[in-house]
């Protein structure tokens, strides 16, 4: 089990490892050729757009996948991620009137950045399938061929028409053409549907209302997740405007990269870690777990010794000098990177659990200090502060989602 699991997950990490290859190129283009207050608007579109992404997700995929309870229908799912994304897009594209009539220059941004969210969340419900029954290189090969549309498409739009806009637009077309014609027929066949069934099925209401009725709680709770880490970001723009928003992202890029890593290792155990808690087998859900955390761990102790180590070196010849007059930024990025990926971790097992009653209120709480914290101090610490809250975030988030894993264990003891 050990070496399949291994297999799966380093088969995902290269997929996912090709896409944030992908998106930290992206995030380069955008640095050289815009400085950091260009890179500044990107970000801040995107930190606009995630949570409500992950409202749009609705955490369908992972219901579909572990929740033994819900409807076992690919088509459902299909059906209900095109309803909630549609709502996703309205809600941005109303986004973007407020912010143009606010700010000037970010609406349309934003609904580019919308567009690129939407095919990634179209990718995702496809691949529900494939994760379900295992088929990693499946899931893989999806990532890639879509870090490579996106890739393609951008540098079209930023080096031969010198605008973001065109170069988001251009790089969510070839992620959903990678959609349609990799990612659904797969998925289909790995679900048991013919692609022709799924486009001519009818939408069946009362399964997409239980799918969202299950998911409700565990995709409320990740929409919080996704939003906390953003709100110091906000809070940043702010107080220090889009150029140290810039700085922030660039060097968060390496954070992220480090978490499709880690994001590759739980995709590929938490079905077998669902199971083992499913089964009350503890002893090799512990196994699992600190499995999980050991790989999660290391990855991030890796980026923090390449960071000081390397950190100055890397900043000046991957950003230019504008970024690395604030190296020292990178080193703390770091470090709050091995929090947040052991942070994921005990998420991972509380997710496993089923049991997603009460992760709305948890995550709600933090959420709500991150909000106090972030305006707070980020005006006087500036990014240090936005750090240093992060990390805070992750820790948090990681005790809650442990308390719901204590509480489900407990609930369980009148049954041994």
């Amino acid at each position: 089990m050990l070496k399949k699991m291994t297999a799966g997950a380093a088969l995902i990490a290269a997929g996912n490892g090709a896409y944030a290859a992908s998106q930290w190129f992206l995030t380069v283009v955008v640095a050289r050729q815009f400085g950091a207050e260009g890179l500044g608007t990107l970000a801040l579109a995107l930190a606009i757009t995630a949570p409500l992404q992950a409202l749009a997700n609705l955490a369908t995929r992972h219901v579909y996948v572990v929740d033994k309870g819900a409807p076992d229908d690919f088509i459902v799912l299909i059906h209900t991620r095109i309803f909630l994304y549609g709502v996703f897009l309205v809600a941005i594209a109303l986004t973007a009137l407020w912010s143009t009539y606010v700010a000037g220059d970010v609406g349309w941004i934003l609904v580019a950045a919308a567009l690129l969210r939407a095919s990634e969340g179209a990718a995702d419900a496809c691949n529900a399938p494939l994760n379900k029954v295992g088929n990693l290189s499946g899931i893989a090969s999806s990532s890639f061929l879509r870090s490579l549309a996106c890739t393609a498409g951008f540098v079209l739009g930023v080096f031969v028409f010198h605008e973001v806009v065109l170069a988001l637009l251009f790089a969510s077309t070839g992620a959903f053409l990678m959609v349609i014609l990799h990612d659904l027929p797969r998925g289909a066949k790995a679900a048991g549907v013919r692609v022709r069934a799924l486009l001519n099925a009818r939408i069946s209401v009362k399964p997409m209302r239980e799918l969202v009725r299950r998911a409700l709680p565990l995709g409320f709770g990740h929409a919080l997740v996704i939003l906390q880490p953003n709100i110091p970001r906000y809070a940043l723009e702010m107080a220090g405007g889009r150029a140290s928003l810039g700085i922030f992202s660039a060097f968060a890029v390496f954070v992220a990269i480090g978490n499709l890593a880690v994001t590759a290792i739980n995709q590929a155990i938490l079905p077998s870690l669902a199971n083992a808690l499913r089964a009350h087998d503890w002893k090799q859900s512990r196994i699992l777990f600190w499995l999980l955390a050991g790989f999660s761990g290391a990855i991030g102790a890796i980026g923090l010794i390449a960071a000081l180590a390397f950190g100055p070196w890397l900043i000046l010849f991957i950003y230019g000098p504008e970024f690395a007059q604030n190296d020292i930024f990178f080193s703390q990025m770091m470090a709050f990177a091995i929090v947040a990926y052991l942070s994921a971790c005990v998420g991972n097992l509380a997710t496993a659990t089923g049991q997603f009653r009460g992760f709305a209120l948890g995550y709600g709480v933090v959420t709500l200090l991150s909000a106090i914290l972030s305006f707070k101090l980020i005006p006087a610490m500036g990014i240090s502060g936005a750090i240093l809250i992060a990390a805070l975030i992750s820790l948090l988030n990681g005790m809650v989602a442990y308390g719901f894993y204590r509480r489900w264990r407990r609930s369980l003891e009148p049954l041994a």
